[in-house]
């Protein structure tokens, strides 16, 4: 087996190197009761399997920008990018090299600058394979997405926070099959990386209508509520499977090993 991606095992703070996908487009309800065209941006930490998601309007590379931003804002500037060779990224990918750091390089700090420039790397054609450390997971997570929202067309700040509360799910699973944590007192999750001891829940999924005062308030909850359920149900329940397949592989290797050296 080759040897994993330098990327992938050094030291680093999280999202330090990141791996970058689109899911979409997806649907939600207008301020016009119309369906309209949304897209969610996903980065995933190479070292914590850490997911950050930001929803954009559209596919432009200044939407695209936008979300980058605040996905800096809020997780830090990344040095290494890894996605396919999508026109929107590739696009901002040029903005960045051509715009923001020709700017910087006419300022008092070029070198500051300079030394946090941001590699970016894209997956060349007909090989997905090399974006594998987080394919799987971000194709478990499109898939269970699509499935939970279905036909549903939520309004846009519901959508917005379904997608946080996803982020939040997602980064609460196991980093390990739960047999190679049994001895354990704590089970390792990417949350553990990015805020310690801080408990990411779900919501309950039943709520008294009476705690709150508008019944059309109680129902858009309860709405949103339901679809986070049913993306839980789906997902993890795909993501567990995963991981005990890649356990029961990992023994078997091993066995095969045993047999081999007791030759």
């Amino acid at each position: 087996m080759p040897s994993l991606p330098q990327e992938r095992v050094a030291q680093s703070r999280p999202f330090q190197k990141v791996g970058l996908d689109y899911l979409g487009p997806l649907h939600y309800r207008d301020a016009f009761n119309t369906k309209a065209k949304v897209w969610v941006c996903l980065f995933t930490c190479m070292a914590t399997r850490a997911i950050h998601l930001e929803v954009v309007l559209n596919n432009s590379t200044q939407e695209f920008l936008l979300a980058f931003r605040r996905f800096i804002a809020r997780r830090g500037t990344p040095d290494y990018i890894l996605s396919d060779n999508a026109t929107t990224f590739i696009s901002a990918n040029d903005m960045l090299e051509n715009v923001i750091y020709a700017r910087s390089s006419a300022e008092e700090l070029n070198t500051f600058f300079a030394s946090r420039r941001i590699t970016w790397k894209f997956i060349t054609p007909l090989s997905p394979w090399k974006g594998g450390f987080y394919e799987r997971l971000v194709g478990l997570f499109k898939s269970a997405f699509r499935k939970s929202i279905g036909r549903t067309l939520l309004p846009l700040q519901q959508f917005q926070t379904l997608v946080c509360e996803i982020e939040a799910v997602l980064n609460s699973r196991p980093l390990l099959s739960i047999r190679d944590t049994c001895t354990a007192s704590h089970i390792l999750k990417p949350v553990d990386f990015i805020s310690p001891e801080v408990g990411l829940q779900i919501p309950p999924s039943h709520r008294s209508s009476t705690s709150f005062p508008s019944h059309r308030l109680a129902g858009w909850y309860r709405e949103t509520i339901s679809v986070l359920d049913h993306f839980w149900n789906i997902w993890y329940k795909d993501y567990l499977s995963t991981i005990a397949d890649r356990h029961q592989k990992r023994i078997r290797q091993d066995r095969l090993t045993t047999s081999i050296r007791l030759r």
